[in-house]
């Protein structure tokens, strides 16, 4: 929470800095934007990456992987046989 709050104060003194004159109002609402749209996308790319990490061991993934890959390789021969076993 502090590092979201020291993100918002710094974008808000960044617009007050640069903002003049009757544009100074959108300062506030600008920096809220940003932060939280920044906010978001860092939550949503952890949660990526944590989800990238788990289907890397996932059983199912795994077999999946294994059926196109079989699948490949019979259309490469040639074979129009389907590939309905994984085990």
């Amino acid at each position: 929470m502090t590092l979201v709050l020291a993100h918002w104060r710094g974008f808000l003194a960044l617009f007050f800095h640069y903002m003049q004159g009757p544009n100074i109002i959108l300062a506030v609402p600008l920096a809220n934007v940003i932060s939280s749209t920044t906010e978001a996308a860092l939550v949503g790319l952890m949660l990526l990456i944590r989800l990238q990490k788990r289907l890397k061991g996932d059983k199912v993934m795994l077999r999946l992987q294994r059926r196109r890959l079989h699948a490949q390789i019979a259309q490469l021969r040639g074979s129009s046989a389907p590939v309905l076993s994984d085990r």
